[in-house]
Formats: C-alpha cells, sequence, structure tokens
C-alpha cells in the first residue's frame, strides 16, 4: 500500500472513531431534593391500642382508685423538623359519661413516667388528668436537639381516681368513657 492510501485509511478510522464516540455518549442527570422534615405523633399506644381500660367494678360507695388492666402505654412524637422549633404535648380529658347526660362523673388519671428520653426537655411527672383541664405534658425548647421523644407509662403507673363526691354520682351500672384528646402544638 502506497502511503497516500495508509494517510487515507488512516484518517478514516480516525473520523469514524470520532465520530463513534459523539454517538455512544449521553448524559444523565443527578438530583437531590431536600425538604424539611416532619413534627407528628409516632405512636400513642397500648396493648388496646390507643385505649385505657380501668376495668369492671362493682358500683363505689365512696373514694376509689383504679389501676389500669391494659399494660404499658407508650407516647411517641417524631421531630424531623430543620428549624428546631419549640413544641410542647397536651392533654384534655372530659368527664366520664354513659352516654346519656345523667350518667356523667369527673375523674382524674393520673400517669407516672416509667421511662422517658427526654433528657433536655421540661416533662411533667407525674401528670394528672382531671376532667375539662388542659394539662401540658412535655415541652421541647429550641435548645434541645430534634430525633424522637417516648414516654412510657407502666401498667401500675396508671391509675383512676374517683372522689367521694363523683363516686356518689355513679348510680348506674354502665360502661363509661371519658374522651382524652393529646395536641401537639408547635411554636416558631
Amino acid at each position: 500500500m502506497n502511503k497516500r492510501m495508509k494517510a487515507v485509511l488512516l484518517a478514516a478510522v480516525l473520523v469514524l472513531s470520532m465520530v463513534s464516540s459523539a454517538a455512544l455518549a449521553v448524559t444523565t442527570e443527578a438530583k437531590v431534593a431536600f425538604v424539611d422534615g416532619v413534627l407528628e405523633f409516632g405512636q400513642l399506644q397500648g396493648s388496646d391500642g390507643m385505649n385505657m381500660d380501668f376495668g369492671s367494678h362493682t358500683l363505689p360507695l365512696g373514694a376509689v382508685s383504679y389501676t389500669a388492666e391494659d399494660g404499658e402505654h407508650q407516647l411517641t412524637v417524631l421531630d424531623a423538623k430543620s428549624t428546631n422549633d419549640t413544641w410542647s404535648v397536651t392533654a384534655k380529658m372530659t368527664g366520664f359519661s354513659s352516654g346519656t347526660v345523667s350518667n356523667v362523673f369527673d375523674g382524674t388519671i393520673h400517669l407516672q413516667a416509667g421511662s422517658s428520653n427526654a433528657a433536655a426537655m421540661v416533662v411533667q411527672d407525674p401528670i394528672e388528668l382531671a376532667s375539662d383541664q388542659v394539662d401540658v405534658l412535655v415541652t421541647k425548647g429550641t435548645d434541645t436537639a430534634t430525633g424522637s421523644f417516648v414516654s412510657t407509662w407502666q401498667q401500675q403507673n396508671i391509675k383512676l381516681d374517683i372522689d367521694a363526691a363523683n363516686a356518689t354520682t355513679i348510680n348506674t351500672p354502665a360502661s363509661y368513657v371519658a374522651t382524652i384528646t393529646w395536641t401537639l402544638t408547635t411554636m416558631p
């Protein structure tokens, strides 16, 4: 082969290799998006779901105290916000009712924490939930890291107290229910 033919073939090979490289090149984008985390209840439960069961008893003749019969209860708050806001959890309990207006009484539920991971938070202990009162359970300040807050109440530390005045208003055998509303509030 002569020199000129070799040069043409070499040039053709170079052109073809450049064209094939450009034809095979592709691009991709790598993306990532960042969103603020959430502040939410992670878990609020006991062995009977979220309910507290104090059992069945004869009509009280005076002040009485009952211990929960359904195991431990746990409250969890998940804090994944980047803003490190202050937040608090409150609870408000209604009176106990059998479903009729005439069968209502007030009681107090006492929760004494068995364990909590709230080292740098303000935690009320014991917690006393009384009818129609708002009780602050825990407050997280801006100097506390985000993460999760867990408070666990053992069965023996969950009590329902009914004073003598309210016990005398319970004159009808029935199932009585009080509703506890747990509220998680953030303050920027």
